[in-house]
């Protein structure tokens, strides 16, 4: 894994095989000793990268000191040669997201925590990807 990454991340042709430990490992490697607001946890399971979390609500007006624990599904994708993820499950607690705010997420970019990481510029290099045997499988040729 780690010579495919170097690889990947040199330009050069590669296949990176990732699971869902490994996608944590390496967000944790990529934060370098900083510390991300709230905890996440990746699965990647029939097709879909499940991501489990519990992040603060600062950012709402009015909910300081809460928090939304949840789950997120996305399908990581190609569309015109760029990476993007698209949300098709939001739950919190046992509750999922109504079919009205499921169609608002078609408007966001999901990606944007990616390019923080400095991982957009080489998803956007890729020439495949697809969601396998529980792994996300890059393929850069």
């Amino acid at each position: 894994r780690e010579t495919a990454l170097g690889q990947w991340t040199a330009g050069q042709p590669a296949t990176l095989e990732v699971t869902g430990d490994d996608l944590d490992h390496l967000i944790q490697q990529s934060l370098d000793g900083q510390q991300l607001d709230g905890r996440y946890f990746y699965e990647i399971k029939n097709g879909v990268v499940n991501l489990h979390l519990s992040v603060p609500l600062t950012w709402i007006e009015g909910m300081e000191g809460q928090y939304f624990n949840g789950e997120v599904d996305m399908i990581p994708k190609l569309e015109n040669g760029q990476f993007t993820l698209e949300v098709t499950r939001v739950k919190a607690g046992e509750m999922e997201a109504p079919p009205q705010f499921m169609q608002t997420q078609k408007y966001f970019d999901w990606t944007g925590w990616l390019d923080e990481l400095g991982w957009l510029p080489y998803l956007n290099q890729l020439d495949s990807l697809e969601v396998q045997d529980n792994k996300l499988i890059l393929r850069k040729e």
